[in-house]
């Protein structure tokens, strides 16, 4: 039990165009700021579900729950001294770019986009990483170093609150014209970013950003346009949203969170301008609506997002089909579809049990091959993520369990001892010579001191 309640006190501490398309100089009243500060909450949890109505457990303000000594007061102290400095200076030097495209969309520095579409996404997780640890340690040098990155962001969001440096950079590319560009999964790490930065520090500085940004989502998705239906695959927008409603209060943003799940298989399944380049179907969870599901299915990190977002929304409406949903889904993946260390995404190219192509994720129930186990380090976390929700949704112990399971073995599996090197995939086998590593792109015979997908390193500090 103490181990149980030792991994909870872990999340809850550091985790707690044409006809519709939008324009890059789209005029919308999200130009011009509004007053919403005198209304935020006052609350500092990581998820802060204090006010949440169909929640069990409430969530403590971050630095409430601490380690003193032991096994992860250990790895604490790694995160702090070490893993994420490390990451920061990966981030903002040349090699992860990061930094230098919010500088160059700023018109700060000159250059072109470097790194995947959801490298801002991976960013903003850093940042939010650097202020859990000023949340324990409260060294001032770690906001004076995010708020400077702060002025950066700002300067490169758009007029109308557009801000992804992807679209901003380049000239090929126009804002929400196709979903493999990401824009939403960065649009979530922003707002809970944000959210986290208010928490910790009292200053709006960072949700102002957020708010004109959310406030642009909104103008554009709420009224439903046709070519937007299939956009939000990568589903943190959904928990982003959530964040933002229960700091300001502002209801348009739990509506349009719903809207998210809402939209997700009301359509008709077939390559559009929206979706080529990127796999369609069960892959992105658009086949089943989400309260008709009964399977885990697709992505593994897109899967579990989706289901985490969900829970949030059903802690503020308390909808008993959702709850059902999650149940249900919660069954499969933990009994048949979950590897004895918590990991989850049984191989990297698959298929679906309805034959649709998938990748990084899931596949029949019970195939569940060692050697060649995706397991990516984001699903494992993504696992205790949704978990954490579920365990404050339900009270229920089993969910607590999970937690520990993951912190204990396929999350801490994800960084070395150090706390400079990763791993992208976590099998549960290897012999040495049995696979061609440099026929592959993720999976590596040992960990790597950068990825170029970066979007696990950042995610590590649910571990640590």
């Amino acid at each position: 039990m103490k181990r149980i309640t030792l991994s909870i006190c872990l999340l809850l501490t550091v985790l707690s165009c044409k006809q519709g398309t939008p324009d890059k100089n789209l005029s919308t009243d999200t130009t011009k700021p509004r007053d919403y500060a005198a209304n935020l909450d006052t609350g500092k949890g990581v998820i802060n579900n204090t006010n949440s109505p169909h929640v069990k457990l409430k969530s403590i303000d971050i630095g409430d729950c601490r380690w003193t000594e032991g096994f992860w007061a250990d790895k604490w102290k790694v995160a702090e001294e070490t893993m994420i400095p490390h990451m920061g200076e990966i981030l903002k030097g040349d090699i992860g770019h990061g930094y230098n495209n919010f500088k160059i969309a700023a018109g700060l520095k000159e250059g072109e986009h470097k790194g995947f579409w959801w490298h801002d996404g991976d960013f903003y997780k850093w940042m939010e990483a650097k202020m859990y640890i000023y949340g324990v340690n409260k060294d001032e040098k770690i906001v004076e170093e995010i708020n400077e990155i702060i002025d950066v962001i700002a300067q490169a969001q758009q007029a109308d609150g557009y801000l992804s440096t992807p679209a901003i950079i380049r000239d090929d590319i126009e804002p929400f014209t196709n979903r493999r560009y990401h824009e939403l999964y960065n649009s979530g790490h922003l707002l809970t970013s944000a959210c986290i930065h208010y928490r910790l520090t009292g200053k709006t500085n960072f949700l102002d950003i957020a708010v004109k940004h959310a406030d642009y989502l909104y103008k554009i998705f709420s009224p439903k346009p046709d070519h937007l239906k299939r956009f939000g695959f990568n589903q943190t927008q959904i928990m982003g949203l959530v964040e933002l409603y229960r700091t300001t209060k502002d209801k348009r943003y739990l509506e349009l969170a719903e809207q998210f799940i809402n939209m997700r298989g009301t359509y008709k399944i077939e390559d559009d301008e929206t979706t080529k380049g990127y796999p369609i179907g069960d892959m992105v969870q658009e086949r089943v609506p989400l309260r008709e599901e009964t399977e885990a299915v697709g992505h593994a990190v897109l899967a579990l997002y989706f289901y985490a977002g969900a829970a949030d929304v059903y802690a503020e409406t308390g909808e008993k089909e959702l709850i059902d949903a999650l149940e249900r889904l919660w069954d499969n993946v933990t009994n048949k579809k979950m590897y004895i260390t918590g990991a989850i995404g049984q191989t990297h190219y698959g298929r679906s049990s309805r034959l649709d192509k998938i990748e990084e994720g899931f596949i029949d129930e019970y195939m569940m091959p060692n050697m060649t186990a995706y397991n990516e380090t984001c699903a494992n976390i993504c696992n205790s993520m949704f978990n954490y929700r579920m365990l404050t949704l339900t009270g229920d112990a089993k969910h607590g369990d999970i937690m520990e399971l993951v912190l204990h073995n396929s999350g801490l599996s994800g960084i070395s001892l150090d706390g400079k090197n990763y791993y992208y995939s976590n099998p549960l086998r290897k012999i040495e010579g049995a696979l061609d590593y440099e026929k592959m792109n993720v999976e590596f015979p040992e960990r790597q001191p950068y990825l170029k997908c970066f979007c696990c390193p950042p995610n590590l500090w649910c571990v640590p």
